[in-house]
């Protein structure tokens, strides 16, 4: 979100991520890297893991550098919207090659509302970076929220700018095994 990040890793992939920056790393059958953080004014940073479906599992392990050219803006009313990865109202991001998502960085103008069509059948989700409101209740700043069914969800600007990370995919249904299975 804010910041730099430079990444390296045992493929030979090296990068610097910087303001509104995305990397996508891709685990499969194992990557090793590491991430250094220069001095900046301000860092923020936010790391998404997606578990990857069983048979994917020992994939062969990947990195992509999406710069800030190559994510899409679309302007809304009440703020604006990023994607991140998937697509919105027309407009494709980048997508996975293992399980697709919908991810968007939404922009919410204080006092106004943004409101982001749903999919039935996928599971959603809110990671607030500022405080707004949801279905009428105060959601707060990097406070997640798993949405419940429904084809939309309303966000509500409060008193500053706030940024809200919004995630949207099909659910796995697999079993899921901390550092996986020996």
């Amino acid at each position: 979100m804010a910041g730099k990040m430079k990444h390296k890793d045992n493929l030979g992939f090296e990068d610097t991520v910087e303001d509104g920056e995305v990397q996508w790393m891709t685990a499969g059958s194992g990557i090793i890297h590491e991430e250094q953080l220069p001095a900046s004014e301000r860092m923020l940073g936010v790391q998404l893991w997606l578990n990857l479906p069983a048979k994917d599992k020992m994939t062969k392990p990947a990195y992509r550098s999406i710069k800030r050219d190559q994510i899409p803006e679309v302007e809304l009313e009440g703020g604006r919207l990023r994607i991140l990865a998937g697509s919105y109202d027309g407009q494709q991001g980048v997508q996975g090659n293992y399980q697709p998502i919908d991810y968007y960085d939404i922009t919410v103008e204080p006092g106004k509302t943004v409101t982001i069509p749903t999919e039935k059948g996928r599971q959603a989700l809110l990671f607030p970076l500022g405080d707004v409101r949801v279905a009428g209740e105060d959601l707060e700043e990097k406070t997640a929220a798993l949405l419940s069914d429904g084809d939309q969800v309303t966000i509500e600007g409060k008193e500053k700018r706030a940024k809200v990370l919004f995630l949207s995919g099909s659910p796995l249904k697999e079993e899921i095994a901390w550092e996986g299975r020996w």
